[in-house]
């Protein structure tokens, strides 16, 4: 009986012995060593029951043994196996630990994230999503999640047609109609009605302001862009849409300019005079009235300026600076060029101050109309962009804003792209979040004609929702970001048409979402993909509820006054003649 129970014992004992060798190779983080510990102990007790002449005791430890030599085998030639890999596979056996180990990481809370192997032994990463932040599915049943707060900024690109607005929109509006008190900021250069229209619904279901900054529009609002009490920080802004890069041969023109509109704007200070509108600042930065600009100064201020006053005066006098300040000052007169004048010139509540707006927790909307206005459209989304970033960092923590940049692609020939990046590396410090959509990824580098600044965008996202794409080089920078996972690529050796048994493997690498996948994408369907939790997921996009349509509250609370200042007249042809009248 102790035989018959022996022999039907040895090969369950077995059986568990690989079931268990397969659990811990494919689903748990433990090495092999634990099975060799395991079959030294039991070979211990085979040697003790053999000292008690026990048939029973003897038996039952055999069996014991037969199954920890199998998981012991079976563990060792996995791990070899693993170790041969490379890459990844290599890594993780290396990894492994003791059972004692894994236990006292468990109860600590120190395993974040659930790794296992899966067929062809493909290595699964599964993170949980993280606690602190916030996550808003894409579809009805709760899939496909992207994170909401600040810093989490997010990428959505798509054909025409393809449903990435709708993207784009249920963000957008999971964000406005929060409880939070959040800042809503878009700017449109093509015009979408219905992003006008799912804004004003925000503003009216949360009871905030809704501004519109619209050149075409008569109703539209007055904005004040030179809102700061210190020059120097508006003087960086204004020269943002024009500002070379530092490395050009055109960097020199941005430093006179910089310094030019420094000056100007530190004489005004000095006199009394400060802010005023943004197109009065242009005029009196007009090189012909720097004489009674700085004239203003005179008595007023301190003898440091004075001196930098006249200096600079001197050096305008030599026709090379002339030129280079010319130029640079037509140049940024692009920002009030005709259609955008009336905008930027304050009427009789003043001009929108964005700290103030944001601050109110306002919706604020700027429709550039790049396919009318382009040259225009790109300098006023860079000042915008420049404008956004130092409203921020004037908020309160209690304060939170997002903005989307709608088709980003059109109006990239400026210093708009420059200005995001930037704008999304600080935006974590100032509780922002940014979400960029275009119509191709390679809008960035065929517009820019910097190959390189894709990548810096790219950096900053950690949300991507990728709708249908029909460039191949599109497709595969897509391929690309996504990922590749690395599995066992088995080959066979034929002859004669058949094969023959004879074969071999090896580790290869393959994308996460193949390239055609996003060509085969129907209309509304995306992959998303996050940089936190879960891995990409090709989904059927659910459009956000847009709430009923209702009147707004009026913007008026976020209006600041600006005086309004009779201009300088333009300097005489000898400089020493000021005793003429100094208003025109």
């Amino acid at each position: 009986m102790t035989v018959l129970l022996a022999a039907i014992a040895a090969p369950l004992s077995i059986g568990v012995g690989a079931t268990v060798a397969f659990w811990m190779h494919r689903r748990t983080r433990l090495s092999p060593r634990n099975a060799y510990l395991v079959w030294v102990v039991v070979a211990g007790l085979v040697v003790g029951a053999a000292m008690t002449r026990s048939l029973e005791a003897v038996a039952a430890a055999l069996a014991a043994w037969l199954g920890t030599t199998t998981a012991a085998v079976l563990g060792h030639r996995w791990r070899v196996a693993a170790l041969g890999a490379g890459g990844e596979l290599r890594d993780y056996e290396r990894g492994r630990v003791m059972a004692w180990t894994a236990l006292r990481q468990r109860r600590d809370g120190r395993s974040t994230e659930r790794v296992y192997i899966a067929g062809q032994g493909e290595l699964i990463r599964e993170r949980s999503w993280p606690a602190d932040v916030r996550a808003l599915p894409m579809t009805g049943d709760g899939r496909a999640l992207l994170p909401l707060g600040e810093g989490h900024h997010q990428l959505f690109v798509g054909a025409t047609g393809s449903g990435k607005t709708t993207s784009a929109r249920r963000v957008l509006l999971a964000r406005g109609l929060s409880d939070a008190k959040v800042a809503v900021l878009a700017l449109d250069p093509k015009g979408d009605r219905g992003l006008e229209r799912d804004l004003r619904a925000i503003a009216a279901a949360r009871s905030r302001p809704f501004v519109l900054f619209d050149p075409y529009d008569d109703a539209s609002d007055r904005w004040n862009p030179i809102w700061a009490d210190d020059p120097g920080a508006v003087v960086a802004r204004l020269v943002a849409p024009v500002e070379a890069d530092s490395d050009s041969d055109a960097s020199h023109y941005s430093r006179v300019l910089r310094v030019h509109l420094g000056l100007v704007c530190e004489a005004l200070a000095a006199a009394g005079r400060w802010p005023v509108p943004l197109p009065t600042l242009l005029r009196l930065a007009q090189r012909p009235r720097f004489g009674k600009v700085a004239a203003l100064a005179d008595g007023e201020a301190d003898p440091d300026l004075l001196e930098r006053l006249a200096d600079h005066r001197e050096a305008l006098q030599e026709r090379t600076t002339q030129g280079q300040l010319d130029g640079s000052l037509r140049a940024l007169e692009v920002v009030t060029g005709q259609a955008w004048r009336r905008v930027l010139t304050p009427d009789d509540r003043g001009g929108v101050a964005l700290p103030a707006a944001m601050a109110a927790g306002a919706v604020v909307l700027w429709k550039t109309h790049v396919e009318d206005i382009k040259e225009e459209a790109e300098t006023i989304t860079t000042l915008a962009l420049a404008d956004v970033g130092a409203a921020a960092r004037t908020l309160s923590d209690d304060t939170e804003w997002v903005l989307l940049l709608d088709e980003f692609g059109s109006v990239l020939q400026g210093r708009a792209g420059a200005r995001a990046v930037a704008l999304m590396q600080r935006a974590r410090s100032s509780h922002g979040q940014v979400l960029i959509s275009t119509q191709s990824v390679l809008d960035v580098p065929s517009a820019t004609g910097n190959e390189h600044l894709l990548g810096a965008l790219t950096d900053n996202f950690t949300g991507f929702i990728a709708h249908r794409q029909t460039s191949p080089e599109s497709r595969d920078w897509l391929a690309k970001l996504l990922g590749t996972r690395e599995i066992w690529q088995s080959t066979d050796r034929t002859s004669g048409g058949r094969t023959d048994g004879v074969g071999s493997r090896r580790r290869a690498a393959e994308f996460i979402v193949r390239p055609d996948e996003f060509r085969q994408l129907r209309q509304g369907e995306a992959v998303v993909g996050t940089t936190l939790g879960p891995p990409p997921a090709r989904v059927s996009v659910t459009p956000g509820p847009t709430p009923a349509a209702a009147p707004a509250p009026p913007a008026d609370d976020v209006y600041r006054a600006i005086a309004s200042r009779p201009l300088p007249s333009a300097d005489t042809a000898h400089p020493a003649e000021s005793s003429g009248a100094l208003w025109e």
